[in-house]
């Protein structure tokens, strides 16, 4: 059998390559043409945060006709990431979360990235079976969903956590940023935590 010719492009290491080019990572490293570059040694949940003391009204989610500010954002985000944080979610814990592409789907991940864990994301079109093995696969201790989703999930060791719509839990956590000592190496700093307090 015949080897297949690979052109020069494919045999180029990816390693030095662009990923994007031109306005593609521009509208990544300068925000959407705000001209800002965001600093590469800062989490996702710092940037969120300092954008939400800056601009606590700006828009930071859409999705559809509903739309989330930053100060909403990062309120949400923490009481989750409180919440979670009771649940046992620290340093290399990973919670499954099973949202469609959603408001509640930002403030998931980044509640959980806040409570020092790592998110295996899930599609909640998967049938039941698949969650099943991917959660039991995982040893995931949390699972974060809809809220109206909650009675449809696999049950299992895993404990169930309910967003609605807007990314809301029904707790009274505390509002405040939760303090993290997340080192390189951890799960979550594969997602941007970069040293302690993070």
């Amino acid at each position: 059998m015949r080897e297949p010719r690979q052109s020069s492009a494919v045999s180029e290491s990816f390693a030095n390559r662009e990923l994007l080019t031109g306005c593609g990572s521009q509208k990544i490293d300068c925000g959407h043409g705000s001209g800002r570059v965001h600093p590469r040694d800062k989490s996702v949940p710092l940037l969120v945060a300092a954008q939400a003391v800056a601009t606590p009204d700006a828009v930071a989610v859409v999705a559809g006709d509903r739309r989330l500010t930053y100060g909403e954002l990062n309120t949400r985000s923490n009481q989750l990431a409180w919440h979670l944080r009771s649940l046992g979610v620290g340093s290399d814990v990973v919670v499954a979360l099973c949202l469609k592409r959603s408001i509640a789907s930002i403030v998931g991940a980044l509640g959980i990235l806040k409570a020092g864990g790592a998110y295996l994301p899930l599609d909640p079109a998967y049938p039941t079976e698949r969650l099943a093995f991917v959660l039991n696969d995982a040893r995931v201790p949390v699972l974060v969903t809809a809220q109206c989703a909650k009675d449809h999930v696999p049950m299992g060791l895993w404990k169930v956590v309910g967003l609605d719509v807007e990314g809301r839990h029904a707790t009274g956590q505390s509002q405040e940023r939760p303090v993290l000592d997340v080192r390189l190496g951890n799960l979550a700093s594969s997602e941007g935590w970069v040293g302690a307090n993070s």
